[in-house]
């Protein structure tokens, strides 16, 4: 199956969703987007949309997952919802990153112990956005750098 056709059969998943949403729901979604969602669609996929939401979420492409998560960032939700969920990402990210560190145990950096629970990535999460970041300047010993002068002189000769 070609990737295009995937994404036809997801615009159709959507599509079929979007039209058995409540109405307030679909004004808020613009126009052009709904417009562009019809045109793209297989109209020869088969969905069967259901009410029962574990059903519907089983059947469900991933690419049709990722457009509606992506309707709801964009249009669906309020300021206050987007920051949680931004935060429950987060979160997210750095479970992943703690259960492939486990996986392939290998410290590249050796940075830090890295953690699971949940109050644990609360703070980290609050420190990173917290932390003022500041530019870091490294500079040489100095009778290095008068050492390196004589020998660049030298070699121009």
């Amino acid at each position: 199956m070609l990737v295009t056709e995937i994404y036809r059969n997801a615009f159709q998943e959507v599509y079929v969703i979007i039209n058995n949403t409540e109405r307030d729901v679909y004004l808020k979604i613009p126009k052009d987007v709904l417009n562009m969602i019809e045109e793209q669609r297989n109209v020869n996929h088969t969905f069967c949309y259901s009410n029962d939401f574990e059903n519907l979420k089983a059947s469900l492409l991933p690419e049709t997952k990722a457009i509606l998560f992506s309707f709801l960032m964009d249009y669906l939700s309020t300021p206050e919802q987007r920051a949680g969920i931004i935060k429950l990402q987060e979160k997210e990210n750095l479970r992943r990153d703690y259960k492939k560190s486990m996986k392939y145990s290998v410290d590249v950096f050796d940075k830090k112990n890295i953690s699971l629970s949940n109050q644990n990535i609360d703070d980290d999460i609050n420190n990173t956005a917290n932390k003022d970041n500041k530019l870091i300047k490294y500079q040489g010993n100095f009778l290095r750098k008068v050492w390196n002068k004589i020998i660049f002189f030298f070699r121009k000769k």
